[in-house]
């Protein structure tokens, strides 16, 4: 007898515990809207996107928020709508407890601008995606210039045949920004049809000729080490070039 009473005593819980969460999500789903908070993630500094400007967009798109049913509000069209904006990189929208919609969006962070011959421009992103350039920001990172144009409908750098003096640079890019010294020193980077990549440094009147950029890593330690060992003990200003086109040498050609 005991245990059938416990049977009904817990099914007639779950009965009353069902009820209760039914009424709630029925109560819950008849909410009004208290409003949105809108989070742009990650570095502050970079501001592609704006709470204001997505607030913006979000209502000229027909999203309204202050007392409407949370039932009615459309998340997941929200979170297309914003990535359709292409400096945004990823975006999740939902409803909180407290009938909020919680708006929390990641921007896209370019690496290289890349300028071409024919005189266009465009960033290429920290996942090799092509980016195209703000109306009304822009982003300070290593620019590349005079490379030959993309074909057409590139979206993203492969290592491919076609994309590999790309696609190394896209590399040699993180590498730089990634490196305290390097970062502080590599200002631009040129494409020269006979000397290959050509940097441009911060410090010192002269030009770096790399030359290919398959070998990039292994070209700019040993030309840290030239400089630690050969420039600090002269004038920075007295060579005219230094050139790592030939393994395991630095030419430092003087003015």
């Amino acid at each position: 007898m005991k245990v059938i009473k416990y049977i009904s005593v817990f099914a007639v819980s779950l009965l009353v515990c069902g009820f209760l969460l039914g009424f709630a999500m029925n109560r819950s789903s008849e909410a009004r809207c208290e409003g949105v908070d809108i989070t742009v993630l990650g570095d502050p500094t970079v501001r592609f996107v704006t709470q204001q400007s997505l607030t913006e967009f979000i209502h000229l798109h027909g999203h309204t928020f202050n007392g409407e049913r949370m039932k009615d509000i459309d998340t997941y069209g929200i979170e297309v709508d914003i990535n359709s904006i292409p400096f945004v990189d990823r975006v999740v929208v939902y409803k909180t407890i407290d009938r909020r919609v919680s708006i929390a969006v990641e921007q896209r962070i370019p690496v290289l601008r890349i300028f071409f011959e024919d005189g266009f421009s465009n960033y290429v992103d920290s996942e090799a995606r092509i980016m195209e350039l703000s109306d009304s920001y822009s982003y300070k990172c290593l620019p590349v210039t005079g490379l030959k144009p993309l074909e057409p409908n590139t979206s993203v750098i492969e290592k491919s045949n076609s994309d590999l003096e790309l696609y190394t640079l896209w590399q040699m890019a993180n590498f730089i920004a990634s490196d305290e010294f390097w970062n502080a020193q590599i200002i631009q980077v040129d494409i020269d049809e006979k000397k290959g990549a050509v940097l441009i440094p911060r410090v010192g009147n002269h030009e770096i000729i790399l030359g290919s950029t398959k070998d990039y890593n292994v070209k700019l330690r040993k030309l840290k080490e030239f400089y630690d060992k050969g420039i600090k003990q002269t004038n920075w200003n007295i060579y005219h070039s230094l050139d790592l086109r030939y393994e395991g040498q630095v030419v430092a050609v003087k003015r």
